[in-house]
């Protein structure tokens, strides 16, 4: 019901009331409460942010505030207001001295005088904050010029005791704390990347504007819940809690606000958050010609162990006690040791958008040892692509090469939590140096190429490991004490550590993408490498130790 409508019930209400009070001949002053329509041109301040009160959009009218300040604020966004009043003169107040004020809900309190006045705010697309009413009304009499305001109720006690139990049983429900994250991206972007279709699977249920769907976060101890939603427009940013970039790095390629973005500063209320699970390298080609270093941010969600947010693909967890019983005890059989088929392989479906001079690793190892290359980069296929089919193939295996796209510091690819450690096969690694590994890594779970001094010296010892099953069993004794959690792809439940970062900063409070640990973190630095190195000659190149 909108105001007007309000107003009609309220005088038609005061009218009956007043009819009963004449009838039983007491004595009655009429009230008018809504005859006025009053715009607000002053001004209110919020921890050092002004904002036109016209900017603000009320469900009521309300009257004269000049001051508004808060008396408190905490980090979950939970604020405490006091409004008070100067001097009320005709000129915004009703022809009879009345005007009115509705009450409304917040997470927090809002005095009015003294009286408490209750608001609940919500952001819309234009990034304008508009406060949703409740039904309950109160009016009050300014009886002179600046003199204090004195209430008078419109309806009668039961009725407001009536209506103060509805709104409190409303304002549980509005107290819940939501943050609003939104992905700047699109759904046509997202497609080509299948680690988002869990992203995708929730966002495409949703019929709300930007694909608007909820997460549960306080289930995981969290005071907020979470509403995500997806768009690559400059307005589907307004009114969001926090706006994560880079998680669908292509979004750039082309994208006609990709300088106006770069070019602004975030909002003090808007927590920018720049998201990677690929190495700046790969990242910065698909962005060409934009660079990705003039991106502005405030939280670092990455695999750098010194990101903000650290987003590993997968994990080593010890077992609580050292008497505990391993979960799969499949690794632990003869029968798990003595069905490797196979000592060595190794898939990749990107050959080109590779920064280190794989390729020709790939051809010298063949060389050196026996190496069962598959998908779109070796000679053999495994279909479909991904699948638990294709994974155990490898594992059938006694070694898998896990060789990353690039070489920065903690990127260690995906499958050597996925296809090796998981299934049962020893990774065999370069990329990032040996401590990044052993920092994450079940300990004595894997082989770095960066212990050998050639390809033939890997070569005899992977020989030597494939003859001697005790050698072998030992890479895998980690396994008695702990085991691999695998958190690739993500969920959108991860989306809920994002909500500790998310609060109001200072003016100019934000870091330039290029100054991060994860763009710095590459073996060499992003201005000196070209988009495949498999032409370097591969003498030239020695693995990172």
């Amino acid at each position: 019901m909108d105001l007007q409508g309000k107003c009609l019930v309220t005088k038609l209400l005061v009218a009956v009331v007043t009819g009963i009070l004449i009838h039983l001949g007491l004595p009655v002053t009429q009230v008018s409460p809504c005859d006025i329509n009053i715009p607000f041109e002053d001004r209110f301040i919020s921890n050092g942010l002004t904002m036109p009160i016209h900017d603000i959009s009320y469900h009521a009218d309300l009257s004269g505030p000049a001051i508004r300040r808060p008396t408190a604020a905490g980090t979950s966004g939970i604020e405490n207001w006091t409004m008070e009043y100067e001097s009320l003169t005709e000129t915004n107040v009703s022809t009879d001295g009345h005007y009115c004020v509705y009450g409304h809900q917040q997470e927090g309190t809002v005095l009015l005088r003294g009286m408490p006045t209750e608001y609940v705010q919500d952001n819309t697309s234009q990034g304008q904050s508009h406060l949703a009413a409740v039904d309950t009304m109160l009016s009050y009499r300014v009886t002179d010029e600046g003199a204090s305001i004195k209430q008078e109720p419109l309806v009668s006690t039961d009725e407001q005791n009536e209506v103060q139990k509805d709104t409190e049983v409303d304002t549980k429900k509005r107290q819940r704390c939501i943050k609003r994250v939104h992905i700047f991206s699109s759904m046509t972007h997202m497609i080509p990347f299948p680690e988002m279709n869990h992203f995708r699977g929730l966002l495409q249920t949703s019929s709300k504007e930007n694909y608007g769907s909820d997460i549960d976060c306080v289930s995981q101890g969290y005071n907020c819940d979470i509403v995500l939603t997806l768009g690559d427009e400059l307005r589907s940013m307004k009114g969001k809690d926090a706006v994560i970039f880079g998680m669908v790095p292509t979004i750039w390629k082309g994208h006609k606000l990709r300088d106006m973005i770069a070019n602004i500063d975030p909002d003090p209320e808007q927590t920018w958050i720049y998201y990677s699970t690929e190495s700046p390298l790969r990242a910065s080609r698909w962005a060409e010609p934009f660079d990705i270093a003039r991106m502005k941010y405030h939280v670092l969600m990455t695999y750098d162990k010194e990101a903000d947010i650290h987003i590993p693909f997968g994990y080593y967890r010890r077992f609580d006690k050292p008497s505990a019983t391993p979960k799969d005890t499949a690794f632990m059989s003869d029968e798990f040791f003595q069905n490797r088929t196979g000592l060595l392989s190794w898939v990749a479906t990107n050959c080109d958008e590779v920064f280190w001079p794989r390729m020709p690793f790939i051809k010298r190892t063949i060389e050196e040892m026996p190496l069962d290359d598959y998908g779109a980069c070796g000679r053999k296929k495994c279909l479909p692509k991904r699948s638990e089919q294709c994974n155990k193939l490898f594992a059938s295996y006694k070694f898998f090469l896990a060789l990353p796209n690039s070489e920065c510091r903690d990127y260690i690819t995906e499958k050597f939590w996925m296809i090796s450690l998981k299934y049962g096969a020893v990774p065999l690694v370069l990329g990032a140096p040996k401590e990044d590994y052993e920092r994450v890594a079940p300990p004595g779970s894997f082989v770095h190429f960066a212990d050998f001094e050639s390809l033939k010296e890997l070569a005899d010892y992977l020989h030597r490991v494939d003859q001697d099953e005790a050698l072998y069993r030992k890479l895998h004794e980690w396994r008695h004490h702990g085991e691999v959690v695998s958190t690739y792809p993500l969920r959108p439940g991860a989306m809920c550590r994002t909500l500790p970062h998310i609060y109001r900063r200072k003016e100019g409070d934000f870091k330039f993408l290029g100054d991060s640990v994860w763009y710095k973190g590459c073996r060499n630095p992003l201005n000196n490498i070209t988009l495949n190195q498999g032409h370097i000659e591969l003498e030239s190149w020695a693995p990172w130790k």
